[in-house]
């Protein structure tokens, strides 16, 4: 039996929801005017891609390619969101 595929729009509102949340109270707390918007950085904020790895669902499509700089070689990427396979692995474990 095969599951359903997740909503992913959802997935990624609750997220950016959450993040913007979080940075909101953080601007707060370190004497910001509740009023403006924080300027903050998030890597997952706003990314065209849901990850939950290495359990809940992943949206990457991992069939991009990035030469490195240097010529040593190369990774795949995430044809979304452009994200490194190796960044992915080392953020979410084995």
């Amino acid at each position: 039996m095969s599951r359903p595929e997740p909503d992913f729009a959802a997935l990624r509102a609750e997220r950016d929801a959450g993040i913007r949340a979080l940075a909101g109270a953080m601007y707060e707390k370190l004497g910001g005017d509740p009023a403006d918007a924080p300027v903050f950085h998030c890597r997952d904020f706003g990314s065209p891609c849901y990850c939950a790895c290495p359990e809940g669902p992943c949206e990457h499509d991992w069939t991009g390619w990035r030469d490195f700089d240097d010529d040593s070689g190369g990774e795949q990427v995430c044809s979304r969101c452009s994200e490194g396979a190796m960044t992915h692995s080392i953020r979410t474990g084995p």
